[in-house]
Parts: structure tokens; sequence; C-alpha cells
């Protein structure tokens, strides 16, 4: 008999410390939101600003009329952070106070394409970015976009260029033709790169770079108007 009822005793006390538990964090979810703190991780340069994140929560709590649990409370208030165009990631917590707490992941804009119909970012994940009223990206410009599935050839050319320290201050322009064939804009020279198509991409631009370390060095970076990529372990230069 003292057996049944220490673990009647336990189960009693286990239920009350459940239900004392599960009525605390509905009156947390319940209580009125003070504060908002914002974290925006690679603030460097804003594409979305804190206000913008704090108007956007703002709305979305006006718009929860009924009182949800904590967990789908939170998994709204994500949700309509990451539709925002500009926002890759979302994370939205409470501390002990019930006030909000906010991590923003920006969108990172490797190239700014001059499309058919409209001119935006792609992003290091290969998906179309709107531009921002706040900043605008210093990234290669684009052109020659006419259909949205001509993207992944650019995003591949666009991330290799952005993760070469050289070629990211160098590269400022990339323009596609009808053959799917691309040229390159640099700061240096005045020479026009005809890099072709992406085939060998990489043993092709390292034979660029060489070409432009060499010609720095011996003062001849501004020789000949057009520099082809388009042979072989070859690079053919014409004035």
């Amino acid at each position: 008999m003292k057996r049944f009822f220490k673990i009647v005793k336990v189960l009693f006390v286990s239920g009350l410390v459940v239900f004392l538990y599960g009525f605390s964090a509905h009156r947390n979810a319940l209580k009125k939101i003070e504060h908002i703190a914002i974290k925006i991780e690679n603030d460097s340069h804003l594409y979305v600003t804190k206000t913008t994140v704090n108007k956007m929560l703002k709305q979305k709590l006006e718009s929860l009329k009924t009182p949800l649990k904590e967990g789908l409370f939170l998994n709204n208030l994500e949700t309509a952070l990451r539709a925002n165009a500009l926002v890759e990631n979302a994370e939205v917590f409470r501390n002990i106070k019930g006030d909000l707490g906010v991590i923003i992941k920006q969108k990172t804009p490797l190239a700014r394409v001059i499309g058919n119909k409209e001119v935006f970012y792609i992003d290091s994940n290969g998906g179309k970015m709107p531009l921002s009223k706040n900043y605008s990206a210093s990234v290669p410009l684009v052109s020659g976009i006419l259909y949205d599935d001509n993207l992944d050839s650019v995003y591949k050319l666009a991330l290799y260029i952005q993760n070469d320290g050289f070629f990211k201050k160098q590269i400022i322009g990339i323009n596609k033709d009808e053959n799917n064939e691309f040229e390159l804009n640099t700061r240096l020279g005045n020479a026009l790169v005809e890099l072709g198509n992406l085939e060998n991409m990489q043993g092709k631009l390292n034979n660029l770079k060489a070409y432009y370390l060499n010609a720095i060095q011996n003062k001849s970076i501004n020789k000949y108007k057009k520099i082809n990529l388009k042979y072989n372990n070859q690079v053919v230069c014409t004035k």
C-alpha cells in the first residue's frame, strides 16, 4: 500500500510540474512584448535594416489575433521574416522576461543583372535578390541575360569571381552573348576579355591572372585591345 501511495505521489507531483510549466509558457506567450532586440549578422553592408525588421515584426504581431503556443508563435514570426527577399535566414526567440530576440542573416549579392524586364542581384545561393534602397553592392554588372534560365552559368562564373581575391577586385562587368559565351570587363587596362564558354573556366581564368600579373610587372597592361581565352592553354592578344 505504501508503495502504491508513493507512486501516486510521484505521478501527482510530475503532473503538477508539467501543468505549471505549461501554464507559465502559455502566460509567457500571452504577455505583451515590450522590447525587440535585433541582430543582423553580416552587417558590414545593410540591405535590410533593423527598422525594416522591426516594422515587419510589429505588423505580424498585430495580425496574430488569437494566442498561439510558444513554438508556433515563434515559427510564425520567423516565416514572416524569411519571406523578405533580402533575408537568407531568420531566428526568433524569447528570453525569460518575454522580450523578443531576432537574428537576421542577409542574402549576399554576387552580381547585378540587367535583365530583359528587371534589374536584380544573383545571390550566393544562385537565387534572385532584389535591389535594396539602403545600399548598392559593388559587384560585377551582368548584361545579355534575356531569360532566367540563363542564370545558372552566370551564377557559376560570378561565384568563382567572388571567391577569388584578385578577380573580385578587378572584374567589373560580365556580358553573355546569344551563343552562351562570355566577355569580361576589368579595371586593368582597356582590353575586352573574351572568355568563351565555361568549359575549363578555372584554367582559362588562371591563364588570365598569370597574363595580368606579368603585364603589370612589364608595364604593358594597356598594350592590347582584346584578350582571347577561348583556345586551350593559350592567351591570344590583339592590338
